[in-house]
């Protein structure tokens, strides 16, 4: 049996002192001032993070207003369909209505008919009636300008402009 360990079990440690405490009070500011500093130095260009610490402004940095284009189904083999039938919800209709290269090419799309590009328009108009069932639909390209919070919580949006409205098969 070793001896040398038998008075540490029967004497601990005592309580820690007033120097252990401002001591932990020193480190714990030290750390909270590095995460201040490592913090705001993200902000300085070329703008990184420095894991693990974050910068203080993140949610400043969100958009305070998203502008996206958008197809909306009006009619069906000539009858229209009320409310619109957006392209995101319109899963029986058309084909990958949340695919990320049907997103895209909405997007160029509205980008196109916004510069008044027609030779874009028409080969993006081709893209996008691809992604169309055998159904002959009616659309219409809608630009949507709105804040993502208000938005979120009851569907407002800023702005609702159509900029074109098709059929698809007019080719």
């Amino acid at each position: 049996m070793r001896t040398s360990f038998l008075p540490f079990v029967l004497h601990p440690p005592a309580f820690p002192t007033v120097r252990s405490y401002r001591r932990l009070c020193l480190i714990a500011t030290a750390l909270l001032g590095i995460q201040l500093c490592t913090g705001l130095l993200g902000e300085i260009p070329p703008r990184r993070e420095v894991f693990p610490f974050a910068s203080w402004f993140l949610f400043a940095k969100v958009p305070s207003r998203v502008v996206e284009y958008d197809l909306e189904f009006r009619t069906v083999d000539s009858h229209p369909l009320e409310p619109p039938l957006r392209f995101s919800r319109a899963s029986g209709w058309v084909n990958q209505p949340h695919g990320i290269a049907s997103f895209q090419t909405i997007q160029a799309l509205g980008q196109a008919l916004d510069r008044g590009d027609q030779g874009k328009t028409r080969a993006l108009r081709r893209q996008i009636e691809a992604f169309c069932g055998p159904v002959g639909l009616g659309y219409d390209v809608v630009k949507v300008t709105y804040d993502p919070v208000p938005r979120y919580l009851t569907g407002a949006t800023l702005e609702h402009r159509v900029l074109g409205s098709f059929t698809a098969r007019e080719f």
